[in-house]
């Protein structure tokens, strides 16, 4: 019952973590999704190292952790997609102007 305690306690900590990070403000997406998937990848990777000799609970831990990363890795694109057309609209006015 403790070691499952000490998994939830991880999942929290590092949700808090994602969330201080996400929602810094004024600071671009892009920089915020890196930094957070800087810091969420390693412990994916740490995690599904770990995997195979693990207790069934820890297994969600590692799914929480693959689906975290998953979703800052479309966040991270998505955000560079729209910063690359705010760029090429920009540029297409100064043209135009």
């Amino acid at each position: 019952m403790r070691s499952v305690l000490i998994s939830s306690a991880l999942v929290v900590i590092e949700a808090a973590v994602l969330w201080i990070v996400l929602a810094r403000p004024k600071v671009e997406l892009w920089k915020k999704s890196l930094l957070a998937l800087g810091l969420a990848f390693p412990t994916t990777l740490v995690g599904l190292v770990m995997l195979m000799h693990s207790p069934p609970y820890f297994g969600s831990h590692v799914l929480w952790l693959v689906s975290v990363t998953l979703c800052l890795l479309a966040l991270l694109g998505l955000a560079g997609a729209v910063r690359l057309v705010a760029a090429l609209l920009q540029q297409s006015r100064r043209g135009a102007g």
